[in-house]
C-alpha cells in the first residue's frame, strides 16, 4: 500500500510533490550520466575538435567537419595555412567550414586526375624530400593515421622481426618493434639534412613504398611565408609598409622577391643565407668556383690531414650542383656556401652571390612536369583540372601556378577512403589505447591476477574471522570487533607509509604478495559478517552437531549458503578495489613488470593527449560498468538481506 492514498493522489499540491520528486530524480539522473556521455564524446575526437566538448561530436552529421578532422591530423597547422592557400589560418579554430566548401565541390574525376599526374610527379622527385602526411604528431598529439605503424611494419620485414639486428644497424636500444617511433624530417631548420646513417636509409626507403599521393615534396616557399609573416605579422602591414594591394603574405613569392622589388634584398638575402635549410641549395655558376674551393681547401689543410694528393682530395669531392648525400661531401657544401669574410664594419659578406646560390623549387618542378605532359598548353591542364581550390579560377598561364595540389590530394585521400576514415575517427583511440595496453607490458595479466587473489581472499579471511568471534563467545570479542571498526576512521592513505615499511621489512615489494598482504582483511566486512552470523538461528547449529558435523562443516555447509549475498556484494566491491587500485599499487611495485592496469594506464596517461586519456577512461570504465549491471540484484539483496534479518 502506498504512503498516499489514491484518493489523496488526485489533489493538486500532491501531484505537485510528486513531478517535483520526479524531476529531482531525473536531473541527479542526468547528472550523474552527463559526465559520462561527455568522457564518451571527448573520447571519440582528435587534434581537431577535442577543445569544443561537445555531447555529439559535429564531425557525425556534417561532411565538411570530417574533412577538416583529416586535414588537421594529415599536416602540422603551421603549415596547413600555407598549403590551403589561407594565410589568415593560425589554428584548427580559425578554419571556417564555409572555405572548404569549394574543394568538397570538386568533381571525382578532376582530383582523380589530379592524383594520377601526381604519382607520376613525385617519382621524378628525390625521396628524401618528400614529406609524408599524418607524419608530424607526436604522442601529445596522437592521431589514429599516424604512419609509425606501417613504419613498425616495414622494419619488421627488412630485419626479418630481430630487434637485435635492427638495433645494431640503427645504434639504438629498442626492446620490442613497438617502441620503435617514426623519424621526423627537419627541412625547417637551416643545417639538417638527412643523415648518411642507416637508420636515416631505411627511413627514406620506408617513403619510397607509400602511395605518392600521401606525401608532397617540402618546398621552401613555405618556410619563406613564415619568415614574412614573422617580419611582416600580417598583410595588411606589409602592404602599408611596401605600399602594395595583395590579399595575403602567401602571396609574397620568394622568386619575385629575390631581387628586392617586393621586399628589401637584404631581407631576402637574410633568408637565403640564413634561414633557407642547405639541401635545397643549387649550384648555378660555373664549376671552377667549386673546384677553386676545394683546392683552396686543400692547401690549408696539414699535410698529415690531406689524405693523399690534390687528385685524390678533388676526387672525394666532386664537382656537384644539388645538396650531396655523402656526409663529407655535405659538410665541405656547406662551407662553401657560406664561405664568408667581414667588411671593414664587421659584417659578414658571403663570398657566395645569390646569383650563384639557387634555391631548388618543387613548385617549379610541378609546373616544369605539367608542361611537358601537357604539351605547354594551359587549356589542357583546366580541362583536365578543373578550378584549383588554392586559386579561385582557371589559370591563365603556367606561370600561374605557385602551389602544389595539396587540397586536391587530400580530398582525392577523402572521398577513396571514406569508410577507413570514419572508421578511424571514432574506434581509431580505442584501437590504439587496447594495443598500447596489449603490446607493453603485463598490465592485463597482473591485474587479473591480484582481482582473483584479492576477491579469494575476501572470501575467505574476512568469513572465517567473523566467524570465529561470532560463534565463540569471547570475552574480548567485542575489543576486537572495535579496534576493526577503528581501522575505518581513518583514510587509507594514512596506511600507506606504515603498510609499505611492513611489506618492504617482509621482503615483498614488487610481488603480488605487497598488493594483497595489507588489505588482506577488511574491518568492515568482519563486522558486517559477525552481525549477519549473530541473527542466525542456534538450532541450526545445535541441529548439525547432533548430527555429527564438524565446526568447518557448519561454516561450509550452513552458514557460507546463507550469507552468500552479502558475500557477492563484498566479492565486487574486492572486484572494484583490485581493478582501481592505483596509488598503492604503484608505492610497493614500482617495476614496471608489475605494474597493474591503472598505474600502466596513468603513464599512458602522461604521454598522450586529452582525447586519448578519455578513451582510456571510457575503455576501463567499461568492465565496471559490465560487472555492475549484470550483478545489480545480487547488489540489492546483499544490502536488503542484513537489514531483514
Amino acid at each position: 500500500m502506498g504512503l498516499i492514498a489514491k484518493v489523496g493522489q488526485r489533489a493538486w499540491r500532491v501531484r505537485l510533490l510528486f513531478a517535483l520528486m520526479y524531476g529531482l530524480l531525473i536531473g541527479g539522473g542526468i547528472t550523474m550520466i552527463y559526465p559520462f556521455m561527455m568522457m564518451l564524446s571527448n573520447s571519440v575526437t582528435s587534434n581537431a575538435d577535442w577543445r569544443e566538448f561537445r555531447l555529439i561530436p559535429k564531425y557525425f552529421f556534417d561532411r565538411r567537419e570530417q574533412f577538416r578532422k583529416l586535414m588537421v591530423e594529415a599536416e602540422h597547422d603551421q603549415e596547413i595555412p600555407y598549403l590551403f592557400g589561407h594565410g589568415e589560418w593560425y589554428g584548427p579554430e580559425d578554419i571556417q567550414l564555409a572555405q572548404l566548401e569549394p574543394l568538397l565541390r570538386r568533381s571525382r574525376r578532376a582530383v582523380t586526375r589530379i592524383a594520377d599526374d601526381w604519382r607520376v610527379f613525385m617519382r621524378t622527385i628525390p625521396v628524401r624530400y618528400w614529406r609524408p602526411y599524418f607524419n608530424w604528431q607526436g604522442q601529445v598529439h596522437y592521431t589514429p593515421f599516424i604512419n609509425t605503424p606501417r613504419y613498425q611494419q616495414f622494419l619488421r620485414v627488412r630485419y626479418s622481426n630481430d630487434i637485435v639486428r635492427l638495433n645494431f644497424a640503427h645504434g639504438t636500444y629498442y626492446r620490442t618493434f613497438d617502441d620503435i617511433w617514426m623519424l621526423r624530417d627537419g627541412f625547417w631548420r637551416r643545417l639538417w639534412a638527412v643523415p648518411d646513417t642507416a637508420q636515416w636509409s631505411d627511413w627514406v626507403a620506408w617513403k619510397a613504398t607509400l602511395d605518392p599521393v600521401m606525401a608532397y615534396p617540402y618546398p621552401m616557399e613555405i618556410e619563406w611565408w613564415k619568415y614574412v609573416r614573422y617580419l611582416y605579422v600580417s598583410a595588411e602591414r606589409f602592404n602599408e609598409q611596401r605600399g602594395t594591394n595583395l590579399a595575403s603574405l602567401i602571396d609574397v613569392h620568394l622568386d619575385a622577391s629575390r631581387d628586392g622589388t617586393l621586399v628589401p634584398r637584404e631581407q631576402a638575402l637574410n633568408f637565403v643565407f640564413e634561414k633557407c635549410n642547405a639541401m635545397y641549395y643549387i649550384l648555378t655558376a660555373d664549376t671552377n668556383a667549386w673546384r677553386s674551393y676545394v683546392w683552396r681547401d686543400y692547401e690549408r689543410l696539414p699535410v698529415a690531414q690531406r689524405g693523399g694528393t690534390l687528385d685524390d682530395y678533388l676526387a672525394r669531392f666532386p664537382t656537384v650542383t644539388v645538396c650531396p648525400t655523402n656526409t663529407e661531401q655535405y659538410a665541405q657544401w656547406l662551407r662553401y656556401i657560406n664561405d664568408k669574410e667581414l667588411d671593414p664594419t664587421g659584417a659578414p659578406i658571403y663570398k657566395r652571390t645569390a646569383a650563384e646560390i639557387g634555391i631548388w623549387s618543387p613548385v617549379h618542378a610541378y609546373r616544369d612536369f605539367l608542361r611537358v605532359r601537357y604539351s605547354n598548353d594551359i587549356a589542357a591542364v583546366n580541362a583536365a583540372y578543373g578550378v584549383m581550390y588554392t586559386y579561385g579560377r582557371p589559370y591563365t598561364a603556367f606561370d600561374e601556378i605557385t602551389m602544389l595540389p595539396v587540397p586536391e590530394l587530400l580530398y582525392y585521400h577523402f572521398i577513396t577512403q571514406y569508410g577507413a576514415i570514419m572508421r578511424a575517427f571514432i574506434f581509431g583511440n580505442y584501437i590504439t589505447v587496447l594495443n598500447y595496453v596489449a603490446l607493453h607490458g603485463r598490465a592485463l595479466w597482473n591485474t587479473l591476477v591480484f582481482i582473483v587473489l584479492c576477491i579469494g581472499s575476501t572470501l575467505t579471511v574476512n568469513p572465517m574471522a567473523a566467524y570465529a568471534l561470532s560463534r565463540y563467545r569471547l570475552s574480548y570479542a567485542n575489543k576486537i570487533l572495535l579496534f576493526f571498526l577503528a581501522t575505518m576512521a581513518f583514510p587509507a592513505e594514512v596506511g600507506m607509509i606504515p603498510n609499505f615499511l611492513m611489506v618492504r621489512d617482509l621482503g615483498l615489494l614488487n610481488s603480488f604478495g605487497a598488493l594483497i598482504l595489507p588489505g588482506l582483511a577488511s574491518g568492515f566486512g568482519i563486522f558486517l559478517l559477525k552481525g549477519f552470523f549473530d541473527s542466525l538461528p542456534p538450532e541450526l547449529y545445535e541441529a548439525a552437531l547432533i548430527d555429527g558435523a564438524s565446526e568447518w562443516t557448519m561454516f561450509w555447509r550452513i552458514t557460507l549458503p546463507l550469507c552468500t549475498p552479502i558475500l557477492a556484494v563484498m566479492a565486487l566491491g574486492a572486484f572494484a578495489g583490485a581493478y582501481g587500485a592505483f596509488m598503492f599499487a604503484f608505492l610497493v611495485c614500482q617495476d614496471q613488470r608489475m605494474w597493474t592496469l591503472m598505474v600502466f594506464l596513468y603513464q599512458f596517461q602522461q604521454t598522450y593527449g586529452n582525447f586519448m586519456i578519455m578513451a582510456s577512461l571510457v575503455i576501463t570504465a567499461i568492465p565496471t560498468v559490465v560487472v555492475f549491471v549484470l550483478c545489480q540484484r545480487v547488489i540489492l539483496r546483499g544490502i536488503v538481506i542484513p537489514t531483514f534479518k
